[in-house]
């Protein structure tokens, strides 16, 4: 019975959860310098180990209404340190035994969704798990790789 450990965060009301593998940590925004307009989802850039990656909006991706909440958001750093994305709030890390994994329905899944790894339940409710070698498509990781060159 395989099981892994995912960072379960809350991003528009809903929950998420990424593997925590594949994270180097979660920041606060307060050093974020926020772009006028995002570029590819990109909102701006944040100094992180000694050089700026772009942060990644999670509310865009997902065409959320709400407007993240600087004050309160956190943004969870890629384990390659390259980019980070947004979150409203972190709740928690669990373990969830990949036999319980429901994958996502082939109907929801296509190119702008294929990061959806699937859903399971935890004690809050319902999280939709995220295969984050997908999350970033290849126009944002243009967009990701040039600004890490600047």
């Amino acid at each position: 019975m395989e099981t892994n450990q995912y960072l379960i965060f809350k991003t528009g009301g809903q929950l998420y959860g990424i593997e925590v593998e594949m994270i180097a940590g979660v920041e606060e925004p307060d050093k974020i310098k926020l772009f006028e307009r995002s570029l590819a989802n990109v909102v701006g850039m944040l100094p992180v180990r000694d050089k700026e990656i772009p942060v990644y909006s999670l509310r865009e991706k997902f065409s959320l209404d709400d407007k993240w909440d600087i004050k309160k958001g956190k943004i969870i750093v890629s384990i390659d340190n390259t980019y980070g994305f947004t979150a409203d709030d972190i709740s928690a890390v669990i373990v969830i035994n990949e036999e319980d994994v429901e994958p996502a329905p082939a109907v929801i899944i296509n190119e702008k969704t294929e990061y959806i790894k699937g859903f399971a339940t935890s004690e809050e409710g319902l999280v939709t798990l995220i295969n984050a070698a997908k999350l970033v498509d290849a126009e944002e990781k243009e967009v990701i790789e040039e600004l890490n060159r600047t």
